[in-house]
Parts: C-alpha cells; structure tokens; sequence
C-alpha cells in the first residue's frame, strides 16, 4: 500500500512536493510549477480542449491549397495528428518565432497558452533545455486576425 501511494503521486500531492504523475500533478503545476515544468508536463499530456479544436481545424482544410498553421511546440504533434490532409498539403509553423507572418494562416492557441500564457517554441523537441515565449508577445502581433473558433480552453484566429 505504501508503495503505491508514492508510485500514484498521492504522497507528493498531499505532501506540495513535486509529484511524478500526470494525473496528480496538475494542481500541483497550477501553484507552484514554474514555466519549464509547465512546459514539460504540456509535451506529454493533451487536453480534450486542443483535441476538439484541432479535430474542427481538420475539417477546414481545401484541397486546393496548402494549409498553413502556427501551434507552439506543446499543440504541433495533437494539430498534426488530426489534420485529415497528405503531408505535402499541410505546413505547421513554430508560433513562438516572433516574426512569422499570419497572412493567410490559422493560428493555434491551446491550453497552455491560453491558462498559463506559455508558448513552446519548437526548439525544445531537439535540445534539452526548454524554451518559450508568452503569449502576450504573440498577440501584440495578431492585430490582423479574426478569432474564429473557440471552445474555452483552446482558440484558433484565422490571419488577414
């Protein structure tokens, strides 16, 4: 039993320590996890909220062009995996490289950025280290874009 409730996260959790399971850690990142942490736990762990968006973001796709979309490094593989197009017709941007042009693109806000303000860049599936940008420094750049989905936790804009 002991070994279990260390194994769960239960004792961490109770504890404030930092708990090693996703289920636990959540309100534990939530008070007291610092943006690396948040970072990390986001690579590994979907929320419903950016599956549903990026399962509505699929169905936008026309044959006829190539469908251009900027996710942070934490949505790129759950926007990629729902995207019903070939390869060759779908182009996913770093959203974190802070002089990409939206012109003509869907921009992908899920749940991190839009709860902890924290967009991965894609630099940090190659290196080790964990790199961001916030989300403010993002939309000040978005004055050109219309929102055109949103499902509380996870938003799309469409680039004018």
């Amino acid at each position: 039993m002991i070994i279990f409730l260390f194994n769960s996260g239960f004792v961490y959790e109770i504890t404030k320590d930092h708990p090693h399971s996703a289920s636990l850690s959540q309100n534990w990142l939530k008070e007291y996890g610092n943006d690396e942490e948040k970072i990390g736990f986001f690579s590994g762990y979907t929320p419903p909220e950016n599956v549903a968006s990026a399962q509505w973001l699929s169905t936008k796709h026309d044959p006829g062009k190539i469908l251009t979309i900027f996710a942070g490094s934490t949505d790129t593989p759950t926007v990629a995996s729902f995207i019903k197009a070939p390869y060759d017709h779908f182009s996913i941007n770093d959203l974190a490289n802070l002089t990409a042009n939206y012109h003509d693109s869907y921009i992908y806000l899920g749940y991190i950025g839009l709860n902890y303000d924290l967009i991965g860049s894609s630099d940090s599936v190659f290196i080790q280290k964990t790199t961001y940008v916030h989300l403010n420094q993002i939309k000040s750049r978005m004055n050109k874009t219309f929102r055109i989905y949103d499902n509380g936790n996870s938003m799309i804009y469409l680039g004018a």
